[in-house]
């Protein structure tokens, strides 16, 4: 649509296993994720399940997001429950929908977006000083190749948590042959992780 008021929106936090769940089921947990510790999620009671539920998801395959974000969207737009889709954010009267964000729209907000273009620090390697990193982002150094639970790290200009390490971030496309990192043909991830060492996180990181 053509419209000044074309806007993205970027989820605050990570997809959680509780997410994938509420909207897959436990089972397709269990046979998406590469992590032995899924398998038993339907099992889960109690402080262990309200720990598991706030986890951001990972091992999983692309096939598995889309198949999520499919589902998803089915739920939302169910004509029997015509309130889903008006609840959703429109351009154009066009309703919008649940998608992996672009490598580009991703990248964007990594570095602050607007406000980062408007105060000078777009370019910059990091949205915030070097030495800040550990208030921001869980990488090798602080988190020792254990993911934690979403929003524990202060969130960036934009107020998204979890940018710049915990789990890498699956995004739409695939790797452009104009970008040296990575296989031609794959599938880009973003964001750095707990197995990144802190140096190497930025938010050009891919």
């Amino acid at each position: 649509p053509q419209s000044a008021d074309w806007t993205i929106w970027l989820a605050k936090y990570e997809l959680t296993k509780g997410q994938f769940v509420a909207v897959m089921g436990a089972d397709a947990l269990a046979a998406a994720s590469g992590n032995p510790a899924d398998q038993n999620y339907a099992q889960l009671q109690g402080r262990a399940l309200r720990q598991a539920q706030v986890m951001p998801l990972a091992w999983v395959s692309h096939q598995a997001i889309e198949d999520f974000l499919r589902s998803y969207n089915l739920w939302l737009f169910d004509p029997q429950h015509p309130q889903r889709r008006q609840a959703l954010p429109m351009v154009d009267q066009v309703p919008g929908f649940l998608r992996l964000a672009t490598e580009e729209e991703w990248e964007y907000a990594a570095r602050g977006g607007l406000v980062a273009l408007r105060d000078g620090s777009f370019n910059d390697r990091l949205p915030f000083p070097t030495r800040q990193l550990n208030e921001f982002g869980w990488h090798v150094g602080n988190a020792k190749n254990k993911p934690r639970p979403i929003g524990m790290r202060k969130p960036n200009q934009l107020g998204v948590h979890d940018l710049f390490g915990n789990v890498h971030e699956m995004v739409a496309g695939i790797f452009r042959p104009e970008i040296w990192q990575g296989k031609p043909g794959g599938v880009p991830v973003r964001g750095a992780s707990v197995s990144t060492p802190a140096g190497e996180v930025r938010s050009s990181y891919r």
